[in-house]
């Protein structure tokens, strides 16, 4: 058999690029982008080329594929095409595979916001920070979310004047300040 009987000929992306080229997407944030490349992807991991095709996830499918493809595939799945049962199963059995894959998490965290649960999400960013540090990203996730500091003395509530004043205060005092 020929390599253009096989459909390798020249100029034939093969589906680990349209993987690499979708995660790039998905990292620089062009999700649209991302969703076509990794559903591409899928298409060609599982051996069916027509993007009109309905694959049907079951457990031993999702066994053949590259937990990279999982995770990014569900994240795009649910944001793009709003399918969020899709995203979030698909994003919990890449992370339940690689457990260490801080990307995952973030991945999971926000599939979780699209399915407004923001209680959810916030555990699997805050489990994310574990296994990749504190990265700006995580951060950035859970300051959208309006997550606060703890409060400067604990034993007062939130809203009494000297947890505002020394919280104030506090914040100053770990702040750089500029020109100094």
């Amino acid at each position: 058999m020929t390599l253009k009987e096989k459909g390798e000929g020249v100029g034939m992306i093969h589906k680990e690029e349209y993987l690499e080229m979708g995660l790039i997407y998905a990292r620089e944030g062009n999700l649209e982008a991302a969703y076509k490349n990794l559903q591409t992807a899928l298409l060609k991991f599982t051996g069916l080329e027509n993007p009109q095709t309905k694959v049907k996830v079951n457990e031993q499918f999702l066994e053949l594929l590259p937990l990279e493809l999982l995770s990014y595939y569900g994240l795009c799945a649910a944001l793009v095409k709003n399918r969020v049962e899709e995203g979030i199963t698909l994003c919990r059995k890449a992370l339940a595979k690689e457990a260490f894959r801080p990307d995952f998490y973030l991945n999971l965290g926000k599939v979780y916001l699209k399915a407004n649960q923001k209680a959810e999400a916030m555990k699997i960013f805050q489990r994310g920070i574990k296994f990749g540090g504190r990265s700006r990203d995580f951060m950035n996730e859970l300051k959208n979310l309006g997550v606060r500091k703890k409060r400067a003395l604990s034993f007062l509530p939130r809203n009494h004047f000297l947890n505002r004043h020394v919280g104030r205060l506090l914040h100053e005092l770990r702040t750089p300040q500029k020109g100094v």
